[in-house]
């Protein structure tokens, strides 16, 4: 867990993940987005395995890259077993949980 971007960017940097789950809005100058972004740059083999967190997904979202990939996106409040299902379908468990 990371209290934050840059944080997030460190423990990416120093360890191997399967799966990134990041709040869209992040305290500090780094967002969801914008670390989504970084590990585009600096980790490609992980960015098809992130999911995006937020209980804001209005306007503002759409002018982001996130529309291109609604099948990331988490809506809060969401249930453990769709949290779940999220996760299992990145890690590549159930194709069919990641078209909810």
């Amino acid at each position: 867990m990371a209290a934050s971007g840059a944080e997030a960017k460190a423990i990416l940097l120093g360890d191997h993940f399967d799966v990134v789950v990041t709040d869209i809005r992040m305290p500090g100058e780094m967002d969801g987005i914008a670390l989504y972004n970084w590990i585009v740059e600096t980790q490609p083999e992980l960015a098809y395995r992130c999911l995006f967190v937020s209980g804001d997904l209005g306007e503002n979202l759409e002018d982001s890259a996130l529309p291109s990939l609604p099948e990331r996106l988490i809506a809060k409040p969401f249930t453990r077993e769709q949290y779940l299902a999220r996760v299992g379908a990145v890690l590549g468990r159930s194709r069919q949980a990641l078209a909810r």
